[in-house]
This record gives structure tokens, C-alpha cells and sequence, in this order.
């Protein structure tokens, strides 16, 4: 692979180097006279660049079954303007949301798999509310269009009871 990156940098293929001649001179003249040492160490710096770089992380927006598979049996824990919460996704499609200052809410919770986003409404709220489910870097976020990128992270099972 590395002989193929430097053969594309030095602009000549194999067969092309093949079908030269006579190897070095051919492939210099072919070159414009570049020595194929300068461009062996070219090659050679530019692929311990590109090698030493480090990954790029990318913000994932998870899938419906995605979203189902972390939530669902679950609990989450994060902060929430400030405060922190609790809340449990059962696998029936309840939900409990607990916080220091609001007390504890019930509702129901579902995963639109046609946009990929969980919904959740509260008792007697007017309407369903959603948020896509972000990973970034191996942690997760709620975002929706009025909510910017809210942290959270999940605990397996009912962890609603604080030990």
C-alpha cells in the first residue's frame, strides 16, 4: 500500500515505471530529473504525517432500533438546565423522569423509525416532544431544535431508587 501512495505522488504507476526502460534514469527522466530518493523520503514523510494525525471523532445520530436498544429497560442520568435528573425507559413504552426540584413525572416514550428520533409525552401535556440521539466520541446527547447538545449517559436496568 505504501509503494502505491508513493508511486501515485511521484505521478507514475507500476506499469508505467515497468514499461520505462531502464529503471532509475528512465523513471528520472520520466519525472523531470526528480531524484527517486527525494521523493522515496517525500513519500515517506507524508504518510508518518498522515499516520500521526489523530482520528477525527464524528457526531453519530443514531438510528430508531439504535435509540431503542440503549433506552429501552434503561435509566439515564444527566443534567437538565442546570439540574440533574433521572430517567427511566421501560420496555412497555413508560417512562418515569425524576429531579431534585420537579419531582417526578410519568409519561410514555416511543422511537419514530421513520426520523429516527425518540418521543416522549407527559401526562396531560398537549403533544408528543422530540430529540434525536447523538454519540459523539462514546458519549450521547439529546438535541432537538430548541434544545442545544445536552449530555447524558445510561445505566442498565430500573435505576430509579437513589442507593
Amino acid at each position: 500500500m505504501t509503494r502505491f501512495i508513493c508511486d501515485q505522488i511521484a505521478g507514475q504507476s507500476q506499469q508505467q515505471r515497468h514499461h520505462a526502460g531502464n529503471g532509475i534514469v528512465a523513471a528520472q527522466r520520466w519525472r523531470g530529473g526528480a531524484p527517486m530518493k527525494a521523493i522515496s523520503t517525500l513519500c515517506a514523510v507524508a504518510i508518518a504525517v498522515f499516520a500521526a494525525l489523530p482520528a477525527t471523532a464524528q457526531a453519530v445520530k443514531l438510528k430508531a432500533y439504535e435509540i431503542e436498544i440503549l433506552l429501552s429497560g434503561n435509566t439515564v442520568f444527566g443534567q437538565w438546565d442546570g439540574v440533574e435528573y433521572r430517567q427511566f425507559f421501560g420496555e412497555a413504552g413508560e417512562t418515569i423522569f425524576a429531579s431534585s426540584d420537579a419531582g417526578s413525572l410519568q409519561g410514555d416514550w416511543r422511537v419514530d423509525a421513520q426520523r429516527d428520533e425518540l418521543q416522549s409525552i407527559w401526562r396531560n401535556a398537549p403533544e408528543w416532544k422530540s430529540w434525536f440521539v447523538m454519540e459523539w466520541d462514546g458519549d450521547f446527547y439529546w438535541v432537538s431544535k430548541s434544545t442545544p447538545p445536552t449530555p447524558f449517559r445510561v445505566e442498565e436496568g430500573n435505576q430509579m431508587v437513589s442507593e
